[in-house]
């Protein structure tokens, strides 16, 4: 299974050292396994309770579409790879396990968001999505066509006397009515 969202990543921070879970994948227990997580102030790929690869760039102050790949082989060994994209960039892979513990026998739970409410990280999620592949080098493993990324430095226009919610809220005249 492949996992994946939008991420806008204003402040990075966490207290005392805690991991801070931003995409991570459980089994029907609840036990966290693969994840990509906030951990001193950094992003990071791995598995609960084992090493973490530090992601490559810094996503603070932009949207990075961040993916985990996981293909259990057998019990709780398989192999995972993470990603990262930026907006107007190519899907690159970040981290990879190879026929490792990932922590889980069955994937349970697929989760997004942050995990222990940590006021130290502030985030945006968009178009969390999760999607089947078949090839197990990965190789089918791309961007989802269907996900459309953010829109940034867009001006959007309402206007309730004369806007309609069906206008594309692009222009003055194109206004919505509403901002729903």
């Amino acid at each position: 299974v492949f996992m994946g969202a939008w991420v806008f990543i204003k402040s990075l921070s966490t207290a005392g050292g805690n991991k801070t879970y931003i995409l991570w994948i459980e089994d029907q227990f609840g036990n966290p396994g693969p994840l990509i997580a906030c951990l001193s102030s950094q992003i990071v790929a791995g598995v609960e309770f084992g090493s973490m690869t530090v992601c490559p760039i810094d996503p603070v102050n932009q949207w990075v579409y961040f993916g985990i790949g996981i293909l259990r082989t057998s019990g709780t060994t398989g192999d995972l790879k993470f990603y990262y994209k930026t907006l107007g960039g190519a899907m690159q892979t970040w981290a990879t396990v190879t026929a490792g513990n990932i922590n889980i026998g069955t994937t349970g739970r697929i989760k997004f968001g942050t995990l222990n409410n940590n006021p130290l990280v502030k985030c945006c999620i968009g178009a969390p999505s999760v999607y089947l592949f078949e090839q197990s080098d990965f190789s089918d493993v791309v961007y989802p066509s269907d996900v459309v990324a953010p829109v940034v430095g867009s001006t959007w226009y309402v206007n309730p006397s004369t806007g309609n919610d069906t206008n594309n809220g692009a222009s003055a005249g194109a206004a919505w009515q509403t901002a729903a």
